[in-house]
């Protein structure tokens, strides 16, 4: 997979070859390209695929042909770039019919059922919601953003072992997006 770093523009600078940074500075990626709209995310290289990139022989010949699936028919496009346009749009109903043929392409994308759940979540199908966003958990038990709404869900439940769990887990995998997820959940500094 060749662009693996997903983040909200506010961690990007610049656009296609500028450097994607995290809070502290460091430089974590190399954009490619990013969604359309205000609130764009930007896909990038991992800093770290440089080294190997350096330790290759300079090829003189473009070893692929044909288009860069960005540049093929909506048909085409990779499903994690078709949803990016709705998510952004909150275009619900449009994000559900396409997560919904990307877990039928891949059932086991933990990132496809995220999606189904985000885009059942603006539907207000909340039950619908809260499975999807379970599914996508069991398949990548430290996905942030799955683990943030089931958090959230869990909240609105009173279920406060449940918001314990998960902030426990947030704060394993980012210190930032736990104390984010304690205020949206109502904890007083941490749950």
């Amino acid at each position: 997979m060749a662009f693996v770093i997903r983040t909200n523009a506010r961690f990007a600078l610049g656009a296609s070859g500028s450097g994607l940074f995290d809070e502290q500075g460091q430089l974590v990626g190399i954009n490619t390209f990013k969604t359309v709209g205000k609130s764009a995310y930007f896909y990038a290289m991992p800093v770290d695929w440089l080294k190997t990139l350096e330790e290759r022989e300079v090829e003189n010949e473009f070893p692929i042909t044909g288009k860069a699936f960005w540049e093929t028919s909506d048909g085409n496009i990779p499903y994690f770039m078709q949803a990016a346009a709705p998510e952004l749009q909150e275009d619900w109903p449009k994000l559900k019919e396409i997560s919904s043929l990307w877990i039928k392409a891949e059932p086991n994308s933990s990132d496809a059922w995220y999606m189904l759940g985000l885009a059942q979540d603006g539907l207000n199908q909340a039950t619908e919601a809260e499975s999807a966003y379970r599914k996508s958990l069991a398949l990548e038990p430290s996905n942030p953003d799955a683990l943030y709404k089931i958090g959230l869900i869990a909240s609105k439940k009173g279920n406060k072992e449940e918001v314990k769990a998960v902030n426990v887990a947030l704060l394993a995998i980012d210190a930032d997006v736990a104390a984010e997820f304690s205020k949206e959940a109502g904890c007083e500094s941490q749950c």
